[in-house]
């Protein structure tokens, strides 16, 4: 959905903002498809672009992909952070830490 977000004038902000608040403030199982619909459509996607993005097989291969590749990389948990394909940093990390890392890089 993100991805069809994004491809639709600036609404991948406006949807990620929506989805965040039906998952954290009002606990709803953004994982069924109908309530996609509804947060979709709040962010000012239509009914179409939604439905496709849903039913894309390319795009559930590429987010399955994803995640297999976070899954082999041990990422449980967000935020996670690869930086530069050498340093992975797990959590939010204080100011000194990813001026450690971001100095290291390069």
């Amino acid at each position: 959905m993100l991805i069809a977000a994004g491809t639709h004038d600036g609404r991948a902000d406006p949807f990620v903002d929506a989805l965040f608040r039906a998952y954290f403030d009002e606990g709803r199982d953004i994982g069924d498809p109908d309530v996609l619909i509804v947060i979709g459509e709040a962010a000012g996607l239509g009914r179409p672009v939604i439905e496709e993005a849903l039913s894309n097989e390319q795009l559930r291969a590429l987010v399955e992909a994803v995640e297999q590749q976070a899954a082999g990389m041990q990422i449980a948990g967000v935020p996670f952070f690869i930086v530069d394909r050498k340093w992975a940093v797990s959590g939010a990390r204080p100011t000194e830490q990813w001026l450690k890392v971001l100095g290291s890089v390069g």
